[in-house]
């Protein structure tokens, strides 16, 4: 069957199915799923047991509305563009093509949004094992660059990106709390980080401090690299 011809309902039965076999142990979170056009609702109940209904409709209980439209369900289900791509923004009150409100008396706390995080990576990822295609027809701009969010758990985070030529990745005062590290798959360029500037190059990993500068140049030609983080907060 060809992707176009697949229901938003059947490419999520078949994600729920795929979530079914993978859930972390002990997991229990409400998510109402809301696609344009429409909206067309369904929400999924991860409870106790590892047990994972997919169901038509509003929860009353739901925590989180994740919102997306059809054809972003499809880029996502043909494995065109990851969840963790289309939920990736500069700030978390940007927009972003795959979106989330809080459920009525819901406070965004970092546990919770954990359990968002791991819930978009791993249910919209039907691929066994877990396949994520990098390259620029499957990223997204982010942070002056080109970006597939690669995987989130809580104290480790991490990246691909592609700087074209003439690009950055990040400016001068964008920093985090958390360490971070660069690894340089290819290219070379400039790059500031903390208080040094200097010449990169691929086969080279750079430590990057907690709220340090971390600015990459791709002055004449392309630069691939890997981005991690992790420690508390990360």
């Amino acid at each position: 069957m060809q992707t176009t011809e697949v229901t938003a309902a059947q490419m999520l039965a078949e994600m729920t199915e795929s979530y079914q076999r993978k859930v972390p142990a002990g997991a229990a979170l409400i998510v109402q799923i809301e696609i344009a056009p429409g909206p067309q609702k369904w929400h999924v109940v991860v409870g106790t047991g590892d047990s994972v209904a997919l169901a038509p409709g509003d929860h009353p209980g739901a925590r989180v509305t994740l919102t997306l439209t059809e054809e972003i369900l499809r880029q996502i289900y043909a494995g065109q563009m990851t969840a963790l791509t289309a939920a990736g923004r500069r700030q978390l009150s940007d927009p972003a093509p795959l979106d989330f409100r809080l459920g009525p008396g819901q406070t965004l706390t970092s546990d919770l949004y954990a359990e968002i995080m791991n819930f978009i990576q791993r249910f919209f990822n039907r691929f066994q094992p877990e396949r994520i295609q990098l390259g620029m027809a499957h990223a997204r701009t982010l942070h002056g660059a080109h970006a597939v969010p690669l995987f989130y758990h809580p104290g480790c985070r991490s990246a691909w990106y592609y700087l074209q030529a003439g690009e950055h990745l990040n400016t001068t005062g964008e920093t985090n709390p958390f360490p971070q590290g660069l690894i340089l798959v290819s290219g070379q360029g400039r790059a500031k980080i903390g208080e040094n500037t200097l010449e990169v190059r691929s086969g080279e990993a750079y430590y990057i401090p907690p709220d340090a500068d971390h600015v990459v140049w791709a002055d004449d030609e392309a630069i691939e690299l890997i981005w991690l983080a992790w420690g508390p907060d990360a």
